[in-house]
C-alpha cells in the first residue's frame, strides 16, 4: 500500500533468485535490423540454499519504421537473496538501463497523414525532425534492499529502501505550423536535459486475528521519498523543412536553456488498512495521510521560484460478496499525487488529486476454465497534465477531467488447447473544469477499445509442441485538437504468432500489424500527430540449461 495514481498501478515484480540452478540464453532477430541477445543465470551460492543469486540482462541494437530512429537498449539486473533463518529474508538488488537513439520524435502534420493533402499522403517512415541533429540518451540506475520477517505468531514485518538515479539528454525538432505553400513547415528546436535522484523507503507490519466470526487482516506503515529534480529546457525556433522532400543537416545546434531549475521534494505518509472476512463477504477500509514539501529554484535568476507544502488525506473502501466463483463488488477511492516538473513557462506543477467509484462482478466458472469480469466506473481527476493547445510540446494542468466508463474481459481455455482473451473498454472523458477546453474531450483518447487473442497448442499429434496464435486490436476514433474540431479515425490491427517448444528449446515468430496497415495513432494538435508502427516481425530462439 502506498502512493499511486488513481485507478491503481501495474504490479511489476523483478525476477527473484531461484533455489534451483538454471541458465538461459535468448536471441532475437527482426525486421528493421533488429538484433537482441539476452541471458539469465540463477541458483544457490551454497549447499544449504540460504544464499541465492540471480543476474539477467539484454543488449539490443535496432532501427525502427521511422527513418533515422533507433531503438537501442542495454539492461543489467543483479539480485542476491539471503535467508539467515527460516522466517527472515534479506534481498539486495540493482538495475541499470540505457536507452539510446539518434532520433526520438516522429511527429507529422494532420494534413497529409489523417487527411489527404494536395500532394497526397506522407510515407509512414517519414522523419520531419533531423536524424543528423536529434539525440536521445537515457541512463537509469537504482539499487536497494528489502527485509521481510515472519514471527512465530501472526506478525509479518517488511522494510525496503531504494536509491534511484536518472539522467537524459534529449534534443529534436518538431512542427509548429505549415506555410502558405502547403509544404514548408516551421519547427521548434526542443532541448531537454533532466537529472533525477532520490531515495524511497517503506516500512509496514501486518497481522491477522479473529473476533467471533470475523477474520481481520490489519496492515499499517510509514513511507517517505526524497527527490531532487534538475533540468534544463529550451524551445527556440528551429530551421524550416519541406515535408515532402526533407533535407537534413541544416545547422541546428543545441540551444541555450530558457529554463534552468531545480526542484527538491519530500513526501512522507502514514497509512493503514483493515480487511474483514465475514462469511461470504470481504470488506476493506483503508486510508493514508500525506505530508509534502517542494521547493523550486531558478538558476537563471538565482532566486527561488516558489515553495509549496500541500498535505492531504486519501482513502479507499470496498466490499465484495463471493460464493461459488461469483463475486460482485463495489469500491470507492481517492488519490493524492505530487507532480514533479514545470511547464515551459517555468511554473511548477501542483499535485494531482482524484476520486473513483467502481462496481462490477467477477465470475470464475466452476466446470469450465473461464473467468468473466464486468465493471463500470466513474473517475474524476483534478490538475491532470494535458497537451497545451497554445504551445506545442508543452503540458498544462487542466482543472478537472471526468471519465465514466465500463469494461468487459473474458479469458479461459476451450478444447483443452485453445486459450483465449477478449477485452472491451468504453470511456467518455470530458474536461468538466478547464480554461481552454471546457466541456471537450481530451485529445488522443479513444472512446472504444477492444482486443482479442487466440492461441492453440498441439498436444497429441506429430505437431506436439507447436503453437499458433492470432488476434486483433481495435481503437476507436479520437480527437486531434483541444476544441474537438478535428478527429482521427479508428483502426483495427491484426497480430499473429507461431511457436515451438522442445525440451530445453523454444522458438517463436511474432508479428504485429501483419496487414501493414497505415494508420495514425493519435494527434495532440494539427501539427503533432504520430503514425502507428508498420508491420513488425521478430523471431526468437531460447535455450535453457
Amino acid at each position: 500500500m502506498g502512493v499511486a495514481r488513481l485507478g491503481g498501478l501495474v504490479d511489476a515484480v523483478s525476477k527473484q533468485p531461484s533455489e534451483i540452478a538454471y541458465r538461459s540464453l535468448q536471441l532475437q532477430i527482426g525486421n528493421y535490423d533488429r538484433y537482441q541477445g539476452g541471458a539469465a543465470v540463477s541458483g544457490p551460492f551454497n549447499r544449504s540454499g540460504s544464499l541465492l543469486y540471480g543476474v539477467n540482462g539484454i543488449f539490443r541494437r535496432s532501427n525502427t519504421y521511422v527513418y533515422g530512429m533507433q531503438d537501442d537498449r542495454a539492461t543489467l539486473n543483479p539480485t542476491i537473496t539471503w535467508h539467515p533463518s527460516l522466517n527472515t529474508a534479506l534481498n539486495f538488488y540493482g538495475k541499470y538501463l540505457r536507452n539510446s537513439s539518434e532520433s526520438l520524435t516522429a511527429y507529422v502534420p494532420y494534413l497529409g497523414t489523417v487527411q489527404r493533402a494536395p500532394f497526397g499522403y506522407l510515407p509512414v517512415n517519414v522523419n520531419l525532425s533531423d536524424p543528423t541533429y536529434d539525440r536521445y540518451r537515457k541512463n537509469q540506475f537504482f539499487a536497494g534492499y528489502s527485509i521481510e520477517h515472519k514471527s512465530a505468531g501472526r506478525w509479518q514485518v517488511r522494510h525496503q529502501l531504494r536509491y534511484v538515479h536518472m539522467n537524459a539528454n534529449i534534443h529534436f525538432l518538431y512542427l509548429t505550423s505549415v506555410q502558405a505553400d502547403g509544404v514548408t513547415a516551421n519547427r521548434i528546436n526542443y532541448s531537454f536535459a533532466p537529472r533525477i535522484e532520490g531515495m524511497q523507503s517503506d516500512s509496514h507490519a501486518q497481522t491477522s486475528l479473529r473476533t467471533g466470526k470475523i477474520r481481520h487482516t490489519l496492515l499499517g506503515g510509514i513511507d517517505f521519498q526524497w527527490q531532487r529534480y534538475r533540468y534544463l529546457q529550451a524551445i527556440p525556433p528551429g530551421s524550416s523543412i519541406n515535408i515532402t522532400a526533407p533535407r537534413y543537416g541544416q545547422g541546428d545546434t543545441v540551444p541555450s536553456p530558457a529554463i534552468s531549475q531545480r526542484q527538491t521534494q519530500f513526501q512522507g505518509g502514514l497509512y493503514g488498512q483493515e480487511q474483514m472476512d465475514i462469511s461470504h463477504f470481504t470488506i476493506i477500509l483503508g486510508g493514508r495521510v500525506d505530508f509534502t514539501a517542494q521547493d523550486t529554484f531558478n538558476y537563471l535568476t538565482n532566486r527561488p521560484v516558489n515553495s509549496q507544502s500541500p498535505h492531504a488525506f486519501s482513502g479507499h473502501a470496498g466490499v465484495s460478496y463471493h460464493i461459488n466463483g461469483f463475486a460482485p463488488y463495489f469500491s470507492y477511492s481517492t488519490s493524492f499525487l505530487p507532480t514533479l516538473g514545470a511547464d515551459l513557462r517555468g511554473q511548477p506543477y501542483v499535485p494531482t488529486t482524484g476520486s473513483n467509484v467502481e462496481g462490477g462482478v467477477k465470475y470464475q466458472f466452476t466446470r469450465t476454465p473461464l473467468m468473466l469480469r464486468v465493471a463500470g466506473f466513474s473517475m474524476r481527476q483534478q490538475n491532470t497534465l494535458q497537451p497545451d493547445p497554445n504551445l506545442p510540446g508543452n503540458s498544462v494542468q487542466t482543472g478537472e477531467v471526468h471519465t465514466p466508463g465500463a469494461e468487459v474481459q473474458a479469458n479461459g481455455t476451450v478444447l483443452r488447447s485453445l486459450d483465449y482473451t477478449i477485452t472491451y473498454t468504453h470511456i467518455k472523458p470530458v474536461n468538466t473544469v478547464s480554461a481552454t477546453a471546457q466541456g471537450k474531450q481530451p485529445v488522443t483518447v479513444s472512446n472504444n477499445t477492444a482486443a482479442t487473442w487466440l492461441h492453440y497448442t498441439f498436444r497429441h499429434s506429430l505437431l506436439t509442441g507447436v503453437g499458433a496464435g492470432a488476434g486483433a486490436r481495435f481503437a476507436g476514433a479520437s480527437w486531434a485538437t483541444a476544441t474537438n474540431s478535428l478527429s482521427v479515425p479508428g483502426f483495427t490491427l491484426f497480430d499473429a504468432a507461431l511457436d515451438y517448444t522442445m525440451e530445453r528449446w523454444q522458438f517463436a515468430v511474432n508479428a504485429r500489424n501483419v496487414g501493414d496497415r497505415r494508420y495514425v495513432n493519435g494527434c495532440a494538435n494539427q501539427y503533432f500527430c504520430a503514425y502507428g508502427a508498420s508491420r513488425t516481425v521478430v523471431g526468437s530462439a531460447s535455450y535453457r540449461f
